[in-house]
């Protein structure tokens, strides 16, 4: 993947977006300061029409985000102001996001700006929505910051009794990703219970039952989840994993048919259905599929 972005950099290297694309891989990677000269740059070259917008805003959330994983909170604090203002991150869906970003540099700046963002917050005098606590909290778990993320999930589990499940289902990935799998099941239960129409929930709680070695259960509420919405595409995918590895190949290529036919640019599910097409001797659905997953992810040649 790493070659196929630095190729397109070497072709585009003002490219706005080719800066982006590889700053943000080399972030998930965990190499935040050489992430940030590319973030940088596409912070400097961001797209300036009105349509743009919610490309100006990830640009901007992908630098801040770095900058704050990268420790400097300074930076981080007046970047993620940068998405926030002038309502920019809420047009495009994303101000709870940036709010939370902004609250987490807050708490490890020593600027005296940030020093009175943090105290109106406090003091209820910014945000302190159920969307920017679980946003905290997922930007928190997202960059490993566990008890930071643990303590704005319980804190927006608190502040909405009817989107409460949405935390917890969060608090089960959360116990699941930090090795607790039985407070994961307990918190993906108490979801369920909370909202049972919720296809994330019986989503994350099929996950885990795959995890512990139960199939059958995992099946079942991958089931009801595209009950609950039947073009489920995360729901479609794992169901046509399981029948692959059970070798029920005819059931598992309906499955991934359907996938492909809702999120068409994922690579993975083609290269999936690929290797499902062999075992059903369908040698050229094999070959459209292995092309169309190169087509979408060269690195996979």
């Amino acid at each position: 993947a790493r070659a196929s972005l630095e190729e397109a950099l070497r072709i585009g290297r003002t490219n706005w977006e080719a800066r982006l694309r590889f700053g943000e891989f080399l972030s998930a990677n965990g190499h935040y300061e050489e992430a940030l000269e590319h973030l940088r740059e596409a912070v400097l070259r961001e797209p300036k029409a009105p349509e743009d917008k919610p490309w100006r805003v990830e640009i901007r959330i992908a630098n801040a985000s770095a900058l704050l994983a990268a420790g400097r909170a300074d930076e981080a604090f007046d970047a993620f102001a940068t998405a926030v203002s002038a309502d920019q991150a809420d047009e495009v869906g994303r101000k709870a996001e940036a709010e939370a970003g902004q609250l987490s540099a807050a708490r490890l700046s020593g600027k005296a700006a940030a020093k009175e963002f943090l105290a109106s917050a406090e003091a209820g005098a910014a945000d302190g929505s159920f969307d920017v606590l679980l946003a905290q909290g997922l930007l928190a778990m997202d960059q490993g910051r566990w008890d930071e993320s643990a303590q704005a999930l319980a804190l927006a589990a608190n502040s909405d009794p009817f989107r409460a499940f949405e935390a917890m289902r969060a608090q089960s990935r959360l116990a699941e990703i930090t090795g607790n799998p039985e407070d994961a099941a307990t918190f993906a239960n108490d979801a369920l219970a909370a909202f049972p129409s919720d296809p994330w929930t019986l989503f994350q709680l099929g996950r885990l039952s795959e995890a512990d070695g139960d199939d059958g259960q995992a099946r079942s509420a991958y089931r009801a989840a595209l009950d609950l919405e039947l073009d489920f595409a995360p729901a479609l995918e794992r169901m046509a994993a399981l029948m692959h590895e059970a070798g029920e190949h005819e059931s598992a290529e309906r499955y991934y048919d359907r996938a492909v036919s809702i999120e068409p640019d994922s690579a993975a599910v083609w290269s999936r259905r690929g290797w499902n097409a062999l075992s059903l001797d369908q040698l050229e659905l094999a070959r459209t599929s292995f092309d169309e997953a190169r087509r979408i992810k060269p690195a996979m040649a």
